[in-house]
Formats: structure tokens, sequence, C-alpha cells
């Protein structure tokens, strides 16, 4: 049975957004091993569906791929912040809609090699327009893709995050 290594050390290297920690751990083997990750609040990722079956989202520049990338509206949690209002909040401020339904799918730790972070999975519905509320560092294109042509695109792996998630889950659960 594999039991948690021992932590022997651990020091914080860089404060900010995202904290970089680096922590010296005892192996199984004796061994000491140095592992350096970083911390992140918890993050939500919507798949927002509107009245036409269309997808929501986005596309932006992403600068650790230098690389402009479509995505499902996503962003982090405030601290202390329920994750579902967290969710509600992205969605307006990123495509300014809300939500009249938003449905939690589920919690997954998606880079769990490099960070503690967390994300809770919703699906939103009957959608009303009032306005986007981007803050001064978010430049981004709202764009809407049919459900079907989403699904496809997933299938090929021409979208490329692993939000995309959110669909199978939706899926699996009657949603859509």
């Amino acid at each position: 049975m594999i039991k948690p290594y021992k932590l022997i050390s651990t020091k914080l290297i860089h404060q900010g957004w995202l904290n970089l920690r680096k922590d010296i751990v005892k192996l199984p083997n004796g061994k000491l091993q140095d592992y350096t990750y970083a911390e992140a609040p918890d993050g939500v990722v919507v798949l927002a569906l509107n009245e036409k079956n269309e997808v929501l989202l986005v596309e932006q520049y992403r600068v650790p791929l230098k690389k402009v990338l479509v995505e499902l509206v996503a962003g982090r949690c405030d601290k202390g912040e329920d994750p579902k209002h967290a969710a509600k909040r992205e969605l307006e401020e990123e495509t300014g809609y809300q939500a009249s339904k938003v449905i939690f799918l589920g919690t997954v730790y998606p880079t769990v090699g490099q960070m503690n972070f967390t994300t809770h999975i919703f699906f939103a519905k009957e959608l009303k327009f009032v306005g986007q509320k981007l803050d001064d560092t978010e430049f981004l294109d709202n764009k809407t893709m049919p459900l079907e042509e989403f699904k496809q695109k997933i299938l090929e792996c021409k979208l490329e995050t692993s939000m995309i998630l959110a669909y199978y889950l939706a899926k699996e659960k009657g949603l859509i």
C-alpha cells in the first residue's frame, strides 16, 4: 500500500496569486527528493448552453503556451468564495450571461504533478444577457459553437484544454 512521503522541510519560494513551494520529502527507499510545485486557489469551469443549443466559449491568448486557445468559461475562486458562486460570477464576467440554472458536475485535480489546484465543474443553462464585466487584465473574445460541433471538436482533439471534461460529465448526468 502506498503511503504518504515524509515531509522533511518546506519553503515558500515565490508568493503571488500563484505560490511556488519547494518541499524536501523522504521517499519510500529512504532517499531525499526536492519537489517544487505551484499552489493555486481553487478554480471553476462552466459549460454553458444557450437557448440555441450552443456552447458559450472564450478565445484568449495563454502566455505559458504562447498560443491562442478556445476554451470554456473558467476562472479562480476568490478566497472563501463558494465554487458555485464563482462559476456564476465568471460566466457573467467573461460572457455577459447570467444563468438561472447552475448545476454542479464534479471536482477534479487537473495538474496533480505540478500544482495543488482543484477545479469544480458546472453546467449552466437558462441564460440571460446582462453585459460582460471583464477584469482589466482579461482580453478575450466570446464565441458560440453548436453543441454537436463542440462534441465533434472534442472527439478530434481540436479543443485542447482539459476543461472539455465538463462535456462528458454533463452528458453522463443526462443534462445534454
